[in-house]
């Protein structure tokens, strides 16, 4: 058998090793679209899995936009608190400790939308049980006390952040702190931690020039937070 006379053998208005090659790029274009389709997913559903640009679990955040870090640690929350600094991005959420907070007061929290700020809002005094009227749905936590970030070094790619607990002016108590990290002016982690203590691992070597925010999530109006740098 002659391959090549088989080859040059016209079918149709073309020879077969013209149909071969067409059909052999067209797998290639298919392959190489279906390879793209099932790349990693610049969006997804709120609260779901996802995976980091670093390859480290996470969740996609409220908007459904950032995948964030989901690895906390925390401990049991202690009673002291006091600080300054408001901030106007939280997750209003309904915890409520005493009968003196009514339903209102919960339908008044609400979620604002998410703003990215890499500066702290002006500094606002609060006092260790938070402010504002808790009957009246008029009220925010205040910042945590005690902000500590520990483990900070040239070499280290993790911190150890801690903090005390913060109740409402009625004895609310927050279901989450969220704690925001910017390195040079920069976010590049968030996460809501359920206790008073979170461990932030996965950054890139050398965690010294870091700054922590750290607040309360709850209540109808946006708390103060408390800040500390490595």
């Amino acid at each position: 058998m002659d391959i090549g006379a088989e080859l040059k053998a016209k079918m149709g208005p073309f020879p077969l090793y013209v149909w071969l090659l067409a059909m052999t790029a067209v797998g290639v274009v298919f392959f190489l679209l279906k390879k793209k389709k099932s790349g990693s997913a610049t969006t997804g559903t709120p609260g779901t899995a996802c995976t980091q640009s670093d390859g480290s679990a996470g969740t996609w955040d409220s908007t459904g936009t950032v995948c964030q870090a989901s690895t906390v640690s925390t401990v049991n929350a202690d009673n002291s608190t006091t600080s300054s600094a408001g901030d106007r991005n939280w997750r209003a959420q309904s915890s409520t400790a005493t009968a003196t907070t009514t339903a209102a007061t919960t339908a008044a929290a609400s979620t604002p939308a998410a703003a990215a700020s890499t500066t702290p809002p002006a500094s606002t005094p609060v006092t260790t049980t938070g402010t504002g009227n808790p009957n009246s749905g008029n009220w925010s936590f205040p910042a945590p006390a005690g902000l500590k970030v520990t483990g900070a070094s040239k070499t280290s790619t993790q911190i150890k952040i801690s903090w005390n607990a913060v109740k409402g002016p009625a004895g609310q108590i927050p279901a989450t702190y969220e704690v925001r990290i910017f390195r040079g002016g920069d976010q590049i982690r968030e996460n809501a931690v359920p206790g008073t203590s979170y461990t932030e691992s996965g950054l890139s070597k050398g965690t010294t020039g870091l700054t922590v925010n750290v607040w309360a999530n709850g209540g109808p109006i946006a708390p103060a937070h408390a800040t500390a740098s490595t």
